[in-house]
């Protein structure tokens, strides 16, 4: 008698190495075993999650079963903090400003405290911080150790095509690029834009001695009463001003420089010197993906397709959650294509 061999693991391609598209590779190949492809014309180290403020916040996405993807996510995230994660996630105190005393969503998932202070209405709640590149650095080394690869390629439609008869599974997870890719009609853009600063830089400017001075600011301060985003967040080498939610891309010039270091100086008492602080050290500018509804789901024509892109800004705050649910569709989609043979 003879040993029968393994049966190939099931070929999947994921396209996009953004946080969205890292997390679904890392969950398919080292928790299911699954072959996995990661297509993607950039680096990941380029990609739209690395221009994001990165906190765990739900924040211009909608969808069923959002509350749960973004509870699995702050758990994920809780986890990767106490572990081997502690190098590249920040926790600590968020404090949002809102505009009357109702309770968000998702509090039942961090259990915040709803106050009136300093003439403001703020809800102050537990949140994680990430530093992105060195995340999506961790991200792709336990890919590759789950033994998926990458291959840096701009997948056009007529490429997507392709990719489907040669894999049993493709998971779209372009972010805004789906609007060429798809063709999808419901997907818009939200420019984000941010500001760094060196943490001496701030402290100065904030009329303060040392960088200790600057312990008494919670992490993250949000204002979710203002026409643009506006927030103020101590990242592990620099301070971060932001932000802007344009429906259009604009360039990022000196009026808008301004005007960001200007909202984030009203933000709370004690920050009023942030309108004087001199050009950022640098700035990124990203395309937020937003749909509504998110777009999780087999796609109706093609098969073998599974979508996953439209997060707004919360693709670090639903990563995690929305990976799970692709392997459940990916799974479908496998059980199907086997049952035809």
């Amino acid at each position: 008698s003879s040993l029968m061999s393994a049966p190939a693991p099931p070929r999947i391609a994921i396209i996009g190495a953004g946080v969205i598209g890292l997390t679904c590779a890392l969950h398919l190949a080292r928790d299911h075993g699954y072959d996995v492809t990661v297509y993607d014309e950039c680096d990941p180290l380029a990609q739209t999650s690395t221009k994001a403020a990165a906190y765990w916040m739900p924040y211009l996405s909608q969808g069923e079963g959002l509350l749960s993807d973004a509870e699995i996510t702050y758990q994920w995230l809780k986890g990767l903090y106490k572990g081997e994660g502690s190098k590249f996630i920040l926790a600590g105190k968020a404090k949002r400003i809102r505009g009357d005393m109702s309770l968000p969503d998702w509090d039942p998932i961090v259990r915040g405290h709803l106050k009136q202070e300093e003439g403001k209405i703020t809800y102050t709640f537990d949140t994680y911080l990430v530093e992105t590149n060195e995340c999506l650095e961790w991200l792709s080394s336990k890919i590759k150790l789950a033994k998926g690869k990458f291959i840096q390629e701009r997948v056009t439609p007529a490429r997507l095509v392709e990719l489907m008869q040669d894999y049993d599974c493709v998971v779209n997870c372009v972010g805004y690029y789906a609007k060429e890719l798809t063709g999808d009609p419901l997907l818009e853009l939200r420019q984000g834009i941010l500001l760094f600063y060196e943490k001496d830089t701030i402290v100065k400017a904030l009329g303060l001695n040392t960088q200790q001075d600057l312990e008494y600011l919670p992490l993250i301060i949000s204002d979710g009463t203002t026409k643009q985003p506006t927030y103020l967040m101590r990242h592990k080498y620099n301070w971060i001003l932001g932000g802007s939610a344009f429906p259009e891309v604009r360039a990022v010039d000196g009026a808008l420089i301004e005007d960001i270091k200007e909202r984030t100086s009203h933000l709370w008492p004690g920050l009023q010197g942030l309108a004087r602080l001199p050009d950022p050290i640098k700035y990124t500018s990203g395309l937020r993906p937003v749909r509504n509804p998110l777009r999780l789901e087999v796609d109706s024509v093609h098969g073998n397709l599974v979508h996953n892109y439209g997060h707004g800004g919360s693709g670090w705050t639903l990563a995690w959650g929305c990976a799970l649910r692709t392997y459940a569709l990916v799974s479908s989609v496998l059980t199907k294509r086997k049952a035809k043979l």
